[in-house]
């Protein structure tokens, strides 16, 4: 108990430290039409996951704070950047609980925030480890490009409804994974991480984004609303492509396939069926398969972590990672 208090005590001063390098951020005040949003988007508390991936890979390969401390902050920049824009795309009215950018204000106020925001990453890297910054620079752009990349795949997706659980994966590794990957390898960059052990984080990254999205995609359905901060089912009523809707579009021989498809699929789903689709995927082995998914590649989280280096801080990382398996939204 001891222990995981220390752990717990750690996250906790580590994303106080990332709130208050936030909030410190030296933005503009005028025009206040364009500020004002910016620091609503920062504001949005999350769980930080990202930041503290970065900070604990940091603190693992000896990263000083203050270095990490700016990847950290950089990198949940630029979460927030794909997180405006995003629900610029997928129309979505809430984040978290709250107004998104682009509701509470405007498209083109979102569409600025999100630029302004990715723009001012760089800077928040230049700083520390210069020897290493083109290696630095170049993971962002490789997560821009997998960003844009995934996200040009989930737009072609909405058309369809033949896509497979493979195209989803690729999908999701791109949009999802490649951010993971790079707050991880950020935090070894920062550090003294040799190329394998970059390796190693960049290979526990591309699991957790896989763990992390399938998960999201079963706790949509599953979620309490309050807790999720969105509306539960959204994704299935809208016909997203999701692990769960791909790998029961896969399943020809179910009995519902052709309601899955023309109904489902195309986004025709009544809020009063939502329990009913639950229900069918309950019953067809889809909801177990994507849970087996998930404990899948906790459990590849779980053997990577075993071959960093033994330290407090990786310690705390597996406490981290441990919470993230047991999360409920």
């Amino acid at each position: 108990m001891i222990e995981t208090d220390r752990h717990l005590e750690i996250l906790r001063d580590l994303r106080d430290s990332v709130d208050s390098g936030l909030a410190s951020i030296r933005l503009g005040d005028s025009p206040e039409a364009l500020y004002r949003p910016v620091r609503y988007s920062l504001e949005n508390k999350g769980k930080r996951i990202r930041p503290l991936l970065t900070l604990l890979a940091g603190r693992i390969f000896g990263a000083e704070l203050s270095g990490a401390l700016d990847a950290a902050i950089a990198v949940e920049i630029f979460h927030t950047f794909t997180l405006v824009h995003d629900d610029i795309m997928d129309k979505s009215d809430t984040r978290r609980g709250r107004k998104t950018v682009h509701t509470k204000w405007d498209e083109s106020t979102a569409i600025l925030v999100g630029d302004l925001l990715l723009g001012i990453t760089p800077s928040l890297l230049a700083f520390s480890r210069p020897e290493r910054l083109p290696e630095i620079l170049v993971q962002q752009d490789n997560a821009v490009r997998a960003l844009c990349e995934g996200q040009v795949l989930d737009m072609g997706f909405e058309t369809r409804t033949d896509v497979s659980v493979d195209e989803y994966l690729d999908m999701i590794d791109r949009k999802t994974g490649f951010l993971l990957k790079t707050s991880l390898i950020w935090g070894g960059l920062y550090g003294h991480a040799t190329d394998d052990e970059l390796d190693i984080l960049s290979r526990l990254g591309f699991h957790l984004g896989r763990a992390f999205q399938i998960q999201d995609d079963l706790l949509d359905l599953t979620a309490m609303s309050e807790s999720w901060g969105k509306p539960v089912g959204g994704d299935i009523r809208s016909g997203k492509m999701t692990y769960l809707l791909t790998s029961v579009l896969e399943a020809r021989d179910n009995p519902h396939f052709e309601w899955w498809r023309s109904t489902v699929a195309a986004g025709k789903l009544p809020l009063a069926e939502v329990d009913m689709a639950l229900e069918r995927l309950r019953s067809c082995g889809i909801i177990q398969r994507a849970e087996e998914a998930v404990i899948f590649h906790f459990e590849k989280v779980g053997s990577l972590m075993r071959c960093l280096p033994e330290c407090e801080a990786t310690d705390t990382l597996e406490m981290l990672l441990s919470n993230l398996r047991k999360r409920k939204y």
